[in-house]
C-alpha cells in the first residue's frame, strides 16, 4: 500500500472521501464528508485494504459533517479488528454532530 491512499464513491454518491495515510506501521483513516448506510463502505474498504503489518490504526474524524447509526456501527467495527489482530484502534477528532450522536447512543 502507497503511503497515502483516497478512495471515493462513484459521483453521484461522492458524499464521501477517505484518505489513509502510513507512518511507518501506523495508519490513520481520515474521512471527509458524510458517513451514512450508502457511504461507509469506503471505511470498510479502507480498513480492510490496510497492510497486515499495521500496529495501529486510528480513525480521525474532523472532517466528517454528518454521521448516522452505520457510523457509529463502523466504529465498533474498527475496535474489533483492533481486537482481532491484537493493535491499538482509536478515534479522535469527533465534531460536534458525531459527538451528539455518540452521547444520544451511549443513553439509550
Amino acid at each position: 500500500m502507497a503511503p497515502e491512499t483516497e478512495l471515493s464513491g462513484p459521483d453521484f454518491l461522492n458524499i464521501l472521501t477517505v484518505r489513509t495515510r502510513l507512518h511507518g506501521d501506523r495508519a490513520v483513516l481520515s474521512p471527509r464528508g458524510e458517513i451514512d448506510c450508502v457511504s461507509v463502505r469506503l471505511l470498510d474498504q479502507a480498513l480492510a485494504g490496510l497492510p497486515s503489518m499495521t500496529s495501529s490504526v486510528t480513525l480521525d474524524i474532523a472532517e466528517v459533517t454528518f454521521m448516522d447509526s452505520a457510523g457509529l456501527h463502523f466504529v465498533e467495527r474498527l475496535h474489533a479488528f483492533g481486537h482481532r489482530r491484537r493493535i491499538l484502534a482509536r478515534t479522535r477528532n469527533w465534531g460536534s454532530q458525531p459527538s451528539r450522536l455518540r452521547e444520544a447512543a451511549r443513553h439509550r
